[in-house]
């Protein structure tokens, strides 16, 4: 495969007490044999998190996961007490194993897009307000991005764009191993990871 579209409608999707999890890749239960990475990416989680809801303590290894928040407040427990807001791009290197928490902070909807990409380095760290994310051969950069060509996974946040001949919606994504030109509308929120 070197390029494919997939739309909103068809990712996996868990629905819990305040949260609803919709999956671009194989995660948990939901697994498809043909659909559990790309490149180095293995999951890119949309979540959407009610007041006072969220994930509590848990574990991560081998990963570095980039987190997008696309409206509301995200607030990190765990190696560093942080507060992510819209717009803000936090990343998390989980080493050989570290713990952490995520919530709601506040009296709004949360809603975020989470990278996870696999990683050997041994660091571990909690970064808030990168601009761009490096992970071995890959660069993870989110926001309102400029028209450019690239090759990687592309996960619509909000608004539209185009890649190539494709028209792409909130919620869709492209996976191409080819230079697809990118060209996101004025009001895009995207998350690209490139190589």
């Amino acid at each position: 495969m070197t390029w494919e579209v997939r739309r909103s409608a068809d990712r996996f999707t868990t629905e819990r007490e305040g949260s609803v999890t919709r999956y671009c890749f194989s995660f948990g239960h939901h697994y498809d044999p043909t659909n559990v990475s790309f490149g180095p990416v293995v999951a890119v989680n949309d979540e959407t998190v009610q007041p006072g809801g969220g994930f509590g303590l848990h574990r991560h290894a081998g990963l570095v996961i980039v987190t997008y928040v696309v409206r509301g407040s995200l607030a990190h427990q765990g190696i560093s007490q942080a507060t992510v807001g819209p717009g803000s791009l936090a990343v998390l290197r989980c080493g050989a194993g570290v713990e952490h928490a995520e919530v709601n902070a506040g009296d709004a909807e949360l809603r975020f897009v989470q990278t996870w990409l696999t990683a050997r380095d041994g660091d571990v760290s909690y970064i808030v307000g990168a601009d761009e994310v490096r992970v071995g051969e890959a660069v993870v950069t989110a926001g309102r991005l400029a028209a450019q060509t690239f090759t990687g996974h592309l996960f619509v946040a909000r608004g539209s764009a185009r890649a190539g001949e494709e028209q792409l919606l909130e919620g869709d994504s492209v996976r191409t191993a080819e230079p697809v030109v990118l060209v996101p509308d004025v009001d895009a929120e995207l998350v690209l990871v490139s190589w």
